[in-house]
């Protein structure tokens, strides 16, 4: 069918997919010598137009109205091309033996492209014919031929004609881009994932051939997947990272379906009549939208991060919906890179998508603002969890104010809050000590370096409170209240329970704002508008509270965190073991505490008398405590308002040591800390005896990857199980790298003691951020993308990150972080409580969307 112009900007019809046909030259499918396979069973012909090397099917040429050849407005149908390795699977309930066998696609050797057979796996028996009329019924693509086999095996089986078939939320594509192409519209090039172009063959009451041959059978697979195919037609504004499909009305679109394919008659090509009706299962997740991806490799083979589109250049996508029902209120979000996004709405410009078959639709790219906000909170349903999402976040949020001459060792940002929100940042780290002069904590000065930032706790909360205020209430932020004592962590604990007694008072006192209490239960329409605080104040040496003047109180809001606090280098949660294995302190309680591990990293060596010159400094120790696996533990109590109990699963450490050659100018290895004398008599004489002091740092870069993977996986893992994950996972990409130039960043930690005049208890509180933050950033958005393209994904929880927009992966994470929302299939409390979905429209942060309904183009 043809659509009219609306508003004067014509739109490309509705295309009936034309499926692979089945052959009309019946004297070639039962001629002699034209390469046609014996085959141990029976052998099944299919036409298709080889299309060269890939081994999937590939969309072939469209076909067109007489005399407008070429017209994007006049295209009438498209072929489907098989690929020689592709599969499919065929069931004949009479056949005397095996029932369902999965067959290869072989070639036709006659010289004719468009003719291909079906013949069974070498080595295995194909379906044999029985008596009278047969009936056969066959899929594409087989199971066992699926790209993604985790996929396949978790949602996909065929069995006695039905198929139950999938179709994922993230659409993952392969994207290309050739600059040397002279025509513009024709640089970008992409490649879906075939493996969800559902097709289907039914070919009921075959006689049986008598005379010994195949009797000539031939399978006609259609579609059963709807498709919507959009170009988007540039130039862009700012670069495109993601868009999303769904449906205005909450529609099913995506996720699993049923069909049976004996309820159908023939798949006659284009008679979509005698197709089975399919059916969503409803697994209890959602599934109201279909994501792409729109990271690219670029012709240097290296990974880019966003489309960007120059005048006259298009680009085309085509996205897999459920083949289930007519969809008439479709809308199309495009996200912008670390900016906002724009909606366009196809339904109000009456484009219909139905099943089984390909709409296309050409749409201008939308012109979004570099400063615009990503509010993508509001696109996600209100009964959603909040344990289902992955939040980007920021460590020491308020560093940027930080402008001590030697910022650049201790400041964590350098964005301001406003672009961290306008970026989707939703979650901020608040470092402050005890107030002073008061025991609320609204005027205690936020800190980095220990020293104050000119900005106070209170004004840092509304800060952000006015930023979730302008987003009318569809957003929400996460604060981490966190403990940063301006003369370092106190020992006898007092300056914890003033900290908890004076965040308690500033509960209290600020009532204006909508609190919002973490659990398993929580889910993001609950959230919606409010303030959710999660408070870091006791640390490891916090843990014997006996000897306490009073005991930790409970949160008046929000959550308590028990022993998260100044971790330095976490060695005992890391899991650091003696040679007996016993776990050691999370830091050396003094210079001859045995029980840690800077007692052994430090070499003490003595030179000649009178000789001060420095020895090598690559000398190890003879012995230092190592990592053993089963003894790491990253999981934390915590107490809610009203004392209910939880966990929460926390990666933090910061300090990191790369291998040698890994960054220019750092290194593992003995680091010189001070030289000491003492004086000696010998022989009547005396001389000066000297020692230099040195810490020794074993490389400690892939555990830090190992532990952020981890943590990826496991919060995954855990809130993508049928019931509710029992932690809340926190993963803390925060840290710094030893650098050899700053003392302090190898300096051991040592409660209370000093070498040589230097102070240990300033160990580990400064380091090279940069430079850290620009590897582990971009390692980790590599990373997130490999895996996302042959994996099911899911959700994150909070990320927290350092000098967002200052590197490359700090200005890729967060897109990659948010856009991971809508990536997989989200949980519900409906799942677990019996409601019902309140969701609320998704489209309000879009504006008017664009064009004003003039975004579908010729």
């Amino acid at each position: 069918m043809r659509f009219k112009h609306i508003f004067g900007v014509p739109l490309c019809g509705a295309l009936a997919l034309l499926a692979i046909a089945g052959c009309a030259d019946d004297e070639l499918l039962n001629g002699q010598g034209d390469g046609r396979p014996k085959g141990n069973g029976i052998v099944f012909g299919a036409s298709a137009n080889y299309a060269g090397p890939i081994t999937r099917v590939v969309y072939g040429d469209y076909t067109y109205e007489d005399g407008h050849e070429g017209d994007y407005d006049s295209r009438l149908s498209q072929a489907i091309n098989w690929e020689e390795d592709d599969q499919v699977s065929i069931y004949s309930p009479t056949s005397p033996t095996i029932k369902q066998v999965d067959y290869d696609i072989t070639k036709s050797t006659n010289g004719q492209e468009n003719l291909a057979y079906l013949a069974a796996i070498d080595g295995q028996d194909g379906l044999h014919w029985g008596s009278g009329t047969q009936d056969f019924y066959a899929v594409y693509p087989s199971k066992a031929s699926m790209q993604n086999q985790e996929m396949a095996n978790q949602f996909v089986s065929f069995e006695n004609g039905v198929l139950n078939g999938f179709i994922p939320v993230n659409q993952q594509q392969h994207i290309s881009y050739n600059s040397s192409e002279t025509d513009p519209a024709k640089r970008w090039t992409v490649t879906p994932n075939y493996d969800w172009l559902w097709m289907a063959a039914i070919n009921k009451g075959f006689t049986v051939p008598t005379d010994g041959t195949d009797g000539g059978i031939n399978l006609d697979f259609v579609p059963l997947t709807t498709t919507l195919e959009i170009t988007f037609v540039g130039p862009t504004t700012v670069p495109l990272v993601q868009f999303n499909v769904r449906s205005k009305s909450k529609k099913n679109i995506v996720g699993q379906f049923t069909c049976d394919l004996k309820q159908g008659s023939t798949t006659q090509v284009g008679n979509y009549s005698n197709i089975p009706k399919c059916q969503h299962v409803n697994n209890g997740t959602v599934n109201e939208f279909a994501t792409v991806n729109m990271s690219y490799i670029n012709e240097e083979g290296e990974r880019e991060e966003a489309i960007n589109l120059a005048e006259g250049e298009e680009i085309t996508f085509n996205v897999y919906l459920l083949p289930v029902e007519n969809l008439t209120d479709v809308t199309v979000r495009v996200a912008g890179y670390n900016s906002s996004s724009k909606t366009v709405d196809l339904g109000s410009l009456d484009v219909r998508l139905q099943p089984h078959q390909k709409t296309c639709v050409k749409i201008a790219a939308p012109q979004i603002s570099a400063g615009g906000t990503n509010t993508w909170i509001d696109g996600i349903p209100d009964n959603v969890l909040v344990s289902q999402l992955s939040i980007p976040g920021t460590a020491n949020t308020f560093s940027y104010l930080y402008e001590g001459n030697d910022k650049e060792q201790f400041k964590a940002q350098e964005s301001d809050i406003v672009q961290q929100w306008n970026a989707g940042i939703r979650c901020f780290e608040l470092v402050s000590d005890v107030n002073g002069s008061g025991d609320n904590l609204d005027g205690a000065q936020l800190l980095c370096n220990r020293q104050a930032l000119g900005i106070t706790f209170g004004q840092a909360v509304d800060q952000i409170w006015q930023l979730v205020n302008s987003s009318n209430g569809r957003e929400f932020a996460m604060i981490i209240p966190s403990y940063g004592s301006g003369i370092g962590h106190p020992s006898d604990g007092n300056g914890v329970l003033d900290y908890a007694n004076d965040l308690n008072q500033f509960y209290r006192t600020h009532t204006g704002y909508k609190y919002v209490t973490y659990d398993r239960n929580l889910t993001v329409g609950q959230a919606r508008g409010g303030l959710i605080f999660v408070a870091r104040i006791t640390s490891e040496e916090d843990a014997d509270r006996s000897n306490w003047i009073g005991t930790m109180p409970e949160p008046v809001e929000g959550v308590f965190v028990d022993e998260w606090g100044s971790l330095v280098d976490n060695w005992a949660r890391r899991g650091y073991t003696l040679q007996d294995g016993t776990v050691v302190n999370n830091w050396a309680r003094s210079l001859n505490d045995q029980n840690s591990v800077e007692y052994y990293m430090r070499n003490i060596l003595e030179n000649s008398r009178d000789d001060n010159s420095r020895p090598d400094q690559y000398i190890r120790p003879s012995w230092i405590p190592s990592r053993d696996e089963s003894k790491i533990n990253f999981i934390h109590s915590t107490t809610r308002k009203g004392g209910g109990a939880g966990s929460a699963y926390i990666h933090d450490w910061r300090r990191v040591v790369p291998e040698e050659g890994v960054v220019d100018g750092l290194r593992p290895g003995s680091f010189f800390i001070a030289q000491t004398s003492e004086t000696r008599y010998e022989d009547w004489w005396w001389y000066d005896y000297y020692f230099n002091h040195y810490a020794y740092w074993d490389p400690s870069l892939q555990e830090k990857k190992d532990d952020i993977w981890n943590t990826f996986i496991a919060s995954i893992d855990a809130n993508s199980q049928d019931t509710q994950a029992e932690q809340f996972y926190i993963n803390s990409l925060d840290g710094y790298f030893v650098d050899p130039t700053i003392q302090q960043s190898y300096l051991p930690f040592v409660t209370g003691s000093s070498v040589g005049g230097v102070g240990l208890g300033t160990g580990g509180i400064a380091g090279n951020i940069q430079a850290y933050a620009n590897y582990i950033n971009d390692w980790f958005y590599n990373e997130i993308q490999d895996f996302g393209e042959n994996n099911i994904y899911g959700p994150m929880n909070v990320v927290l990150l350092d000098m967002v927009y200052q590197s490359t992966g700090g200005s890729r994470l967060p897109s990659t972080i948010i856009n991971n929302n809508y990536r997989f299939q989200l949980k519900t409390a409906d799942d677990f409580n019996g409601g019902t979905d309140t969701n609320n429209s998704s489209l309000s942060n879009s504006g008017s969307g664009y064009g004003n309904g003039g975004a579908l183009i010729k």
